[in-house]
């Protein structure tokens, strides 16, 4: 999957689903801000290159993996602080092997 479009249609779906990213995904083509991943998805990379740049918010979610993929934040534009939100009680989350870069967070802190 190369697209924000088919992207946030397959990772904001309430099937589960296996998420292959390829090339970079742009989540601020959309929203602006982390893309919403709703619960029972995995996204992994499919190669070294895969990138998603803005970054993911998961919230309230449960059985969900991040493995390797790069995370890329839009700093100095909105996005996740880190990349990737897991707030509100988000359970059995997964992070293997991602690379996480440019978030405020950081930014704004050092």
């Amino acid at each position: 999957m190369s697209s924000y479009k088919d992207f946030k249609a397959v990772v904001q779906s309430k099937d589960a689903k296996i998420v292959i990213v390829q090339g970079t995904i742009k989540t601020t083509d959309g929203d602006g801000y982390g893309l919403k991943v709703e619960s029972n998805k995995t996204i992994m990379g499919k190669d070294k290159k895969s990138t998603i740049y803005g970054g993911l918010s998961l919230s309230g979610v449960k059985n969900v993996i991040l493995y390797n993929i790069n995370i890329q934040g839009s700093y100095p534009n909105p996005g996740p602080g880190d990349c990737i939100d897991i707030s509100n009680g988000s359970t059995n989350i997964w992070v293997h092997h991602v690379t996480v870069w440019d978030g405020w967070w950081w930014k704004y802190w050092h």
